[in-house]
């Protein structure tokens, strides 16, 4: 899935990359221990 890239979202990159990746799981229903 390609996110557009935002300019000044250096300093929350984790914490946004980790809530799309919570969204993106929800959204597909993959067990969250899938990724190991």
């Amino acid at each position: 899935m390609a996110l557009p890239k935002k300019r000044h979202s250096t300093l929350r990159k984790g914490r946004r990359r980790a809530a799309v990746l919570k969204n993106f799981m929800h959204k597909y229903n993959i067990p969250r221990r899938v990724k190991e």
